[in-house]
């Protein structure tokens, strides 16, 4: 990171160093980088919901946009109406069913789930004591933080898309304890999840998939950062300056297989694969 791009933030941890700044005994070393940071999701989409509000976009959330065609310009067809656009960009993050198919045919969906305790009390004093977040370098990534009300919120454990356990603080609560068997008897509040979508290089396809027509997707776990800088891309491209977007679109992304029958088996056979490759 230094060498090659100058960044000089990222420092290496020795195990003690580690175990201090994680209250976990479970690593043998780290990188610390200071020049990250992290932060609540959900109400960072609703902040870009309302930024983009006030510059004057229409949000019409229970619209579902059914079909993707060109009437002489692009054209989105909804149950009651449709939209003609000089320019569309598909940020369904190739979840788009029957309306886009393109970007779909290029990612596969992984369920990942997500826990928050309750309150930690003192047990949380040597967790993540100044206030980072945290990922392990595993297949199926472990990432965790604490909140402001000393709760630990933990993701970890994947499973293939349309496969939900039926009590995801149990699923999580195995990783959690991995790397945190201090909190055994620590009470989980809640458990969710989602779907992540992944390519093959694990790095996002992003393609003019028509004339004046954008998508984008496969963000591979990245999305929360790499997505807003995407669409910034994006828009600028369809304002007609792609320039900058050029970095995204030659990268090369094979597709997968396109019967779900087949797509399906190899999610389940990847997660394997990573699985044994983490206890390896």
């Amino acid at each position: 990171m230094r060498g090659r791009y100058g960044y000089d933030f990222v420092s290496l941890l020795d195990r003690a160093e580690a175990v201090q700044a994680l209250g976990s005994e479970l690593f043998a070393g780290a990188i610390l980088d200071r020049g990250g940071g992290h932060l609540d999701p959900y109400r960072f989409s609703l902040g870009l919901a309302r930024a983009a509000a006030g510059l004057g976009a229409a949000i019409h959330e229970t619209s579902p946009a059914l079909s993707l065609g060109r009437d002489g310009r692009p054209v989105v067809r909804t149950a009651t109406g449709e939209v003609q656009a000089d320019a569309v960009i598909v940020a369904t993050y190739g979840r788009s069913g029957p309306l886009e198919r393109i970007t779909r045919r290029r990612i596969l969906g992984i369920n990942s789930f997500v826990v928050i305790t309750e309150p930690l009390g003192a047990a949380g004093a040597r967790i993540l004591p100044r206030g980072e977040s945290a990922a392990d370098s595993r297949f199926v990534v472990r990432y965790w933080r604490k909140t402001v009300d000393n709760r630990l919120i933990f993701g970890g454990g994947e499973s293939s898309a349309g496969k939900i356990p039926a009590d995801i603080a149990a699923f999580v609560r195995p990783h959690l304890q991995e790397v945190y068997p201090q909190l055994a008897g620590t009470p989980i509040a809640h458990g969710w999840g989602g779907i992540v979508s992944v390519t093959v290089p694990r790095l996002p396809y992003v393609r003019e998939i028509a004339p004046k027509i954008w998508a984008a997707g496969g963000y591979s776990g990245q999305g929360v950062a790499l997505a807003p800088f995407i669409g910034k891309l994006l828009a600028e491209a369809a304002l007609g300056r792609p320039e900058r977007l050029a970095a995204f679109t030659d990268i090369p992304i094979p597709r997968f297989p396109t019967p779900a029958w087949i797509r399906r088996p190899l999610v389940a056979l990847e997660i394997l694969r990573g699985r044994i490759s983490d206890r390896l």
